[in-house]
């Protein structure tokens, strides 16, 4: 078993004795993924993801900060006071480039800004349609039940997604539509009422505002049997441990390839000291983030992690350390 530990030093290398403190909140991350993109000659709409580090306490509102060709920054939204991750700046002026950034902002503060995003709208700029979701999975849960999840399309076309249509076919016959349109930004269905046996073969197109996917996603092949049944989670991978101050490490990890046909719902964090034991750091995150902050550290101290999913059967089995 390959063995992760971090051992934090402070500038003056003095070993202090190890001691418990609780979690305190700090300032989130900086949000990821900033897209600008031009959906008319006088409109740019904004999409980013939230900070995987919340800083332990929820995000509650996005700071939002825009420039004009090779301006200063000035402030086009100083609390969002919400956790949406989409925004529409109107008003603006045609073949003028616009550059972004973003913070988060939780009870503590506000984070450092994302990575800037910049575009121009023109005379013929107008929004598209979205990508196909991508990383269709087909599980069966139960004889006569299959769960497909799969994630939303990296390029929404300018337009936050609204729904997904999902179509399957029964062996090799020809696709018919299972949803026209879900009208929900879950990434999640249940096909019930199967016949046992028989090979279910699915595949889901996204949807904006604008219109529908062009290509729907690759196919997801289920055949539910009469042993059929949901299962706890695969095994979290992929996890690291980053040194970010004397007395805070962050970790990050990588969600099971398999959910057990259940969506993951969180992730069970334990921790030891040295050569200890040992002791639930988090019971349930109660979050499919896949990171988290481990503050109030010991300087000197070599902390060891693992880290298990959750779905609605149970617990699955500890990462690699």
């Amino acid at each position: 078993m390959n063995r992760l530990t971090i051992l934090l030093l402070s500038s003056v290398l003095i070993l202090i004795s190890i001691h418990t403190e609780a979690n305190a909140a700090s300032i989130p991350d900086a949000p990821t993924g900033l897209i600008a993109t031009a959906v008319s000659p006088t409109q740019i709409n904004l999409f980013w993801s939230a900070p995987a580090n919340d800083g332990q306490s929820s995000i509650t509102g996005y700071k939002i900060e825009y420039r004009v060709g090779s301006g200063s920054y000035s402030v086009l939204v100083a609390n969002t006071a919400s956790a949406a991750t989409t925004y529409s700046h109107v008003g603006l002026t045609t073949d003028q480039t616009y550059t972004y950034h973003v913070y988060a902002i939780n009870s503590v503060g506000t984070s450092a800004s994302s990575s800037e995003a910049s575009t121009t709208p023109t005379s013929s700029s107008s929004g598209t349609n979205p990508d196909a979701p991508t990383g269709l999975s087909a599980v069966p849960a139960s004889p006569t039940q299959v769960n497909l999840s799969w994630s939303p399309p990296a390029n929404n076309g300018g337009y936050p997604i609204t729904g997904y249509k999902i179509e399957y076919r029964v062996g090799s016959g020809s696709y018919n539509t299972l949803v026209a349109n879900t009208a929900s930004t879950s990434t999640t269905y249940s096909h019930t009422g199967l016949t046992t046996g028989q090979v279910y073969i699915y595949h889901v197109y996204a949807i904006t505002s604008f219109g529908t996917s062009t290509q729907p996603s690759s196919e997801a092949v289920a055949q539910p049997q009469s042993s059929s049944t949901l299962t706890v989670p695969g095994i979290p991978t992929g996890i690291t441990a980053t040194s970010v101050s004397p007395t805070q490490i962050n970790l990050s990890w990588t969600a099971p390839s398999n959910n057990g046909g259940s969506p993951i719902t969180g992730y069970k964090i334990e921790v030891k000291s040295g050569s200890g034991s040992y002791s639930v750091l988090v019971a349930n995150t109660a979050s499919a983030a896949t990171a988290y902050s481990h503050t109030g550290l010991a300087t000197g101290t070599t902390y060891s992690y693992r880290i298990y999913a959750i779905n609605s059967v149970g617990t699955g089995a500890a990462s690699s350390e």
